[in-house]
């Protein structure tokens, strides 16, 4: 994969959107999808009360550079596209840059461990909400990169309350995602684990993780709905 770079201030300016990431369900959903584009065969997902307490990715995929990492949680850095023009032939899920800065600003941590095919150990780099590296080490691992998101609307109480009250719809919302990705990306294997603090009061039956029944039950019923209209098949899988 190319380096990440900052775009052209006019590419920016024209792939600018709303804040990217608004929700826990919006996280997981940017977190996978950068693990997909970096070639990822495994991915493993874990919620931790919907998302509130932590959204944590890990993936086998080519990892980060070192040298990327001053740019990584930057806005409008990327390494999928180069300007406007490229977009014509994008073949990833997510090419603007702004994903990983608007997670960052929202959650009082962020940790992302990585390591490439190149390097004997990994990294371990600790942002703050303002985007600052708090921490570097190193640790023995695993190509690939991990993205763990700590305590999501932290510094913003209105929003961490209500979705502290939608816990059951979240990790619904999740699910459905995952099965999702899991559809569209057959040969890459991902795993869903939800997780509940001690002190959770929460009772979500839906926070259960992506079985093989459930994935099986949507096969199944997206399958007859093929049968019925590939139209909706279509509409259904983008």
């Amino acid at each position: 994969m190319p380096p990440i770079q900052a775009l052209p201030a006019e590419t920016a300016k024209r792939l600018s959107s709303a804040q990217v990431a608004f929700s826990p369900d919006t996280v997981v959903k940017e977190l996978v999808e950068n693990a997909l584009d970096a070639g990822a065969s495994n991915v493993h997902v874990r919620v931790k009360d919907a998302g509130l307490a932590l959204v944590s990715v890990k993936d086998d995929g080519t990892g980060i550079p070192v040298d990327d990492m001053p740019l990584v949680l930057q806005r409008y850095t990327t390494s999928k596209i180069s300007s406007v023009e490229d977009l014509a032939d994008v073949q990833t899920f997510g090419f603007r840059g702004e994903a990983l800065n608007s997670i960052a600003s929202l959650s009082q941590r962020t940790t992302i461990c990585t390591r490439t095919e190149q390097e004997e150990t990994g990294r371990i780099y600790e942002y703050d909400h303002h985007r600052r590296i708090t921490s570097e080490t190193t640790r023995a691992m695993q190509r690939g990169t991990q993205i763990d998101v700590e305590k999501l609307f932290h510094h913003l109480p209105v929003r961490k309350q209500l979705f502290s009250k939608e816990s059951q719809q979240t990790c619904k919302r999740i699910k459905d995602l995952l099965i999702g990705f899991a559809l569209l990306c057959p040969k890459t294997r991902i795993v869903l684990k939800f997780e509940r603090s001690t002190n959770s009061s929460s009772s979500d039956e839906s926070a259960n993780g992506i079985s093989k029944s459930s994935v099986s039950t949507t096969l199944v019923r997206w399958r007859h709905a093929y049968l019925c209209s590939s139209v909706l098949v279509m509409g259904v899988l983008t």
